[in-house]
């Protein structure tokens, strides 16, 4: 029996809890917060503002995930770790070299699901625009 993908299965299903419950409130905030009177324009914008949101946050994944910036990354944790040790060696470095940073597995963090949200909140603000 597998329990990684079982696991995986959980861990899945929680997100898409998650977002059944923030997007709705990102979605009423703003039509709360923009126009307390409830009319279709208001939500739409409501929808279009959440669209956004998760668009922009699964084009940043996509361009972690493409490692667009490793080495500003490295560079960065680098200079924390040679600022934080008092005697600096090479030898003793736990970050190692760029190689060695390059080379180490990364948690992959889901994009498909964020952008499926995005784009039918798109979708749903601009059917709302056009009634």
């Amino acid at each position: 029996m597998d329990y990684h993908n079982d696991n995986q299965g959980q861990k899945a299903l929680g997100r898409l809890y998650i977002h059944l419950i923030v997007s709705p409130l990102i979605v009423f905030c703003y039509v709360y917060v923009s126009n307390p009177t409830l009319n279709a324009v208001s939500i739409s914008n409501g929808f279009a503002v959440a669209g956004l949101i998760y668009l922009v946050v699964a084009l940043l994944r996509l361009v972690g995930r493409l490692r667009f910036f490793d080495f500003a990354n490295f560079g960065f944790k680098k200079l924390l770790e040679v600022i934080r040790t008092r005697n600096y060696t090479r030898a003793e470095s736990q970050i190692g070299t760029y190689v060695d940073y390059i080379g180490r597995e990364r948690k992959e963090k889901p994009i498909v699901g964020l952008a499926v949200v995005a784009v039918s909140f798109l979708f749903v603000s601009s059917v709302l625009v056009g009634k």
